[in-house]
């Protein structure tokens, strides 16, 4: 048996799928992995455990039809001369072009796991992003429908698919724990209280730089929060995104110049980073599944702070208290394990951050009751033990022949 992986970056096939990998190919299959660009790391573990790497040529992001059309043109080719028995596309282009090449191909089984919607099916605050999401519904609807099992990360994105008919309501689904992480890779951090109560706090923020995973109101929450606690750092790591959501080089260098955030590029292990951080800060309202880089900072014991935003709120376990401040619509809520916030309220993101400082005393707590989150709902082998069950107990239904007519 043959499993073909899509996806657009490499990278992710060892930070994401490592573990899904190795689980799959010890039952005996043969794992393909296609990805734009350069093999690297992932391709050799890939010859490891006996599966392979194909590069692709098509770019990772962008909206240029031709350029699109030649990539899906690629994936047909690429699947074409696999011909696998089974196809399990991650990240947004690859679920889209990926899952309707695999339906003309013939592909026995298509599994596409959709790991946040994002950018367009955020609330549109351009002309542009409403297009966007036009076109990004009619292209999931369209490659959806002929699915042998939709994998998706929180149950608000199976809800709002199946509301607008994206997702057929003869097709399953199953809503995983997100990526899931590895615990063992992560020793939970002892707890400085002692440079707390002397004034001094680490924030992180782990995130491509994206307008919508709240830089700029963590940027902003620094330049309020420093001219009180000078001895406050503001943390980022993250790569540079080409997309109409993306930050410019020139607005992270000037963040930096002017003193309010130490940016730190693009990290491929970030353990060092939360090791000396006080907490974790993520105010995204972007589409998430559940994000990566939160499951990382749970595993290392972290203090979450983060939106009550989709995908982002499964990361922080509210209170009673807090749940009573969520009903009553109160802009920070909470957590067992740290703070939610209402998305893009830069004063409660302030107000969260104080309060982490001003109880050192819990933080220890906050901490444990982090990991223990991290080990009882996001364990890569739990996550990825759900997702194989689904594999192995749906490759024997039929998938339907892909008709190129659109019924939208």
């Amino acid at each position: 048996m043959k499993l073909l992986l899509l996806t657009a970056d490499p990278k992710t096939l060892l930070c994401h799928r490592k573990e899904l990998i190795r689980s799959i190919a010890s039952k005996g299959w043969e794992v393909v992995a296609a990805a734009s660009g350069p093999g690297g790391a992932a391709e050799e573990f890939l010859t490891s455990i006996g599966g392979r790497f194909v590069e692709l040529s098509g770019a990772r992001s962008g909206m240029n039809p031709m350029v699109d059309w030649r990539a899906f043109q690629e994936l047909r080719r690429v699947i074409r001369a696999e011909a696998p028995d089974a196809v399990l596309p991650y990240t947004i282009k690859s679920v889209v072009y990926g899952s309707i090449a695999a339906s003309l191909e013939h592909v026995p089984a298509i599994y596409p796991l959709i790991c946040g919607l994002g950018y367009a099916f955020a609330p549109a605050r351009s002309l542009k992003q409403w297009l966007v999401g036009r076109v990004s519904s009619l292209l999931y609807r369209v490659a959806l429908r002929r699915a042998t099992l939709v994998f998706l990360q929180n149950k608000e994105d199976e809800r709002l698919l199946r509301e607008r008919g994206i997702l057929h309501r003869d097709t399953p689904s199953q809503v995983v724990n997100g990526s899931g992480v590895e615990l063992d890779a992560f020793t939970p951090r002892q707890v400085d209280t002692i440079g707390v109560e002397r004034g001094r706090m680490n924030f992180v923020l782990v995130s491509r730089l994206l307008k919508s995973k709240g830089i700029p109101e963590y940027v902003e929450a620094a330049r309020a929060l420093k001219a009180e606690f000078p001895l406050w750092q503001f943390h980022v790591l993250g790569a540079a995104d080409p997309g109409p959501d993306g930050i410019s080089a020139a607005q992270v260098e000037s963040w930096v110049a002017e003193g309010l955030i130490h940016y730190h590029g693009s990290q491929a292990d970030v353990r060092p980073f939360l090791a000396q951080a006080h907490a974790f800060v993520l105010p995204t309202y972007y589409r998430e599944g559940v994000p990566r880089a939160s499951l990382e900072a749970l595993a290392a014991g972290l203090p979450i702070i983060t939106t009550d935003s989709v995908g982002a709120r499964e990361t922080v376990q509210l209170t009673t208290a807090g749940e009573l401040q969520r009903r009553a619509q109160e802009p920070v809520m909470e957590g067992k394990n740290g703070y939610l916030v209402r998305p893009r309220h830069v004063a409660g993101l302030c107000y969260a951050m104080r309060m982490l400082a001003a109880r050192p005393q819990r933080l220890p707590e906050i901490s444990a009751h982090s990991r223990q989150l991290a080990v009882s709902r996001f364990d890569v082998h739990r996550v990825n033990a759900v997702m194989m069950q689904q594999i192995f107990s749906t490759l024997a239904t039929p998938v339907a022949t892909f008709q190129p007519a659109l019924h939208v």
